[in-house]
């Protein structure tokens, strides 16, 4: 049966049908920013998916123009100029249960992603992209450094590559973050086809099969 809801900060999305979780970031007013409030959400529903017998895929996307603009500065770093812990380590729990699902996790990107964000780009098993999204690594310029995200990231991209993105700071578009491995593919159409044509395949597959991928 087909379930919906909404988490208790309204920060995040969740539905489920024919065997598909579909798991929103919906705080497009902030640019989907990482804060305790969307990351809470998220980890719940990560944990509603895993813990459906029923789902096969999950699908992570988001609402309004951005995918994810990273931590939310004005909250991790409003009081003491340095990184709130608690919303740390909230966000490392939300990429490790990303990584650890048996399931394939997907994620559709068709905005901007920065800092943070890119983290979870990561810590998907497949990534679909539209031709316009921009991507950037800008922690150096804030005084930061992307280190909760670089394992994750370096499951995807060279490590001399990765430096380059945390030094240089500069934005770079789907095509090129494909050629990177960030990105599994960029969809210059209809977004839904080309999810609708993963989907397809994921269900066909064992999910058995996918799970001893993934391990």
């Amino acid at each position: 049966m087909d379930t919906k809801w909404v988490s208790a900060p309204a920060a995040v999305r969740f539905s489920a049908a024919r065997g598909v979780a579909h798991i929103r970031l919906a705080a497009p007013d902030s640019g989907n920013a990482l804060n305790r409030a969307l990351l809470s959400g998220l980890m719940e529903a990560l944990r509603e998916a895993e813990s459906t017998s029923s789902i096969r895929v999950e699908v992570l996307e988001a609402e309004g123009p951005e995918f994810c603009r990273g931590l939310d500065l004005n909250e991790v770093l409003a009081e003491t100029c340095t990184l709130d812990l608690q919303t740390a380590r909230l966000f490392l729990r939300c990429l490790r249960q990303i990584r650890s699902s048996a399931r394939p996790v997907l994620a559709r990107v068709e905005g901007p992603v920065t800092g943070g964000g890119l983290g979870l780009v990561a810590a998907c098993d497949l990534v679909l992209a539209r031709r316009e999204a921009v991507f950037l690594l800008p922690e150096a310029i804030l005084g930061l450094l992307p280190a909760l995200i670089a394992p994750f990231l370096l499951r995807r991209i060279a490590p001399a590559r990765l430096q380059y993105l945390a030094l240089s700071t500069r934005a770079f578009r789907a095509v090129t973050a494909l050629s990177y491995g960030l990105v599994d593919e960029v969809v210059d159409g209809s977004m839904e086809e080309a999810e609708r044509s993963q989907l397809k395949r994921l269900r066909r597959s064992a999910p058995v099969a996918l799970a001893e991928c993934k391990r």
